[in-house]
């Protein structure tokens, strides 16, 4: 199966973002996302391609990748799931963007999932190829015998397809 490829700009405005990221015209939908965005810039979870406080008349620019990025937490908020709890793992994206995954994610020709799963103490983050897995969610020791198994083991986990979330984007 092939999830398609594009070609890609340097780098994107704020506004040039929203309309990638919106699925239609609705410009309140698109409000709503720019204003997301803006948001998630200031926690750091998304890094324009210069500074952070532009000013008036200058645009913030993104590259393709803080696109990739947003679209992810996008679809996070869609569910209602707590996108901040990434502002607690900064540097979550840095070692996915290097990954060999990430790239075959952009290219749209396998599938390539992220897994999150949350415990109360913990957020686990794997990009991986092939096929969806649960290591989050397999069996442990038995919490009753080991209580500081309790606070660390997920109880659910969330799976985004990356190869068909990144497909959707008209970049």
């Amino acid at each position: 199966m092939s999830y398609g490829s594009r070609m890609e700009r340097d780098t994107f405005t704020l506004k040039e973002m929203v309309r990638i990221l919106s699925p239609d015209d609705d410009e309140e939908a698109r409000a709503r996302i720019a204003r997301q965005v803006r948001h998630w810039t200031m926690l750091d979870l998304l890094t324009p391609a210069g500074r952070k406080h532009t000013g008036t008349g200058v645009s913030r620019r993104y590259d393709a990748d803080e696109v990739r990025k947003a679209a992810i937490l996008v679809e996070l908020n869609q569910y209602h799931l707590p996108v901040t709890a990434f502002s607690e793992a900064h540097d979550w994206s840095r070692n996915f963007l290097r990954s060999s995954a990430w790239q075959t994610a952009t290219d749209g020709k396998r599938p390539v999932f992220l897994q999150l799963a949350w415990s109360h103490d913990m957020l686990t983050l794997q990009i991986f190829e092939g096929q969806p897995k649960h290591n989050a969610l397999a069996p442990r020791p038995d919490p009753k015998r080991d209580p500081k198994w309790e606070k660390i083991l997920p109880v659910s986990a969330v799976v985004i397809n990356l190869s068909r979330l990144f497909a959707r984007l008209r970049m």
